[in-house]
């Protein structure tokens, strides 16, 4: 019956726990005009134990998840603070001005060079 705790469940048959070591890690580097060049990394060193590679799969997909969601508040706080956020940009010429077109066509004659 349960009373409340966490229950391990013991058979003959289990397999053995593993542990591994998980090293990973995500950084961005952005050029700026007032501060050059910024690189924000993140990285996890973390111990797992397993005791099936399904087990381990899913255990290192999470910690992925927990990296990224990290990464991302932390680039957010870095840009927010140095005044960076992201900027709109727009092209000079857009890919259907006649501008865009007129470079296109020129393309059509590629295959007669020769």
């Amino acid at each position: 019956m349960g009373n409340g705790k966490v229950q391990t469940e013991q058979t003959q048959t289990s397999k053995p726990i593993r542990k591994g070591r998980l090293n990973i890690g995500l950084q961005k580097k952005t050029p700026t005009e007032m501060y050059g060049n910024i690189v924000i990394h993140h990285f996890i060193d973390e111990e797992i134990e397993w005791s099936t590679l399904a087990e381990r799969h899913k255990k290192v997909m999470n910690w992925y998840t927990v990296m990224t969601t990290e990464f991302k508040e932390v680039h957010d706080k870095v840009m927010s603070e140095l005044g960076l956020e992201q900027k709109r940009a727009f092209f000079d010429n857009p890919p259907n001005s006649p501008q865009s077109r007129a470079i296109n066509d020129n393309l059509d004659n590629l295959d007669s060079i020769g």
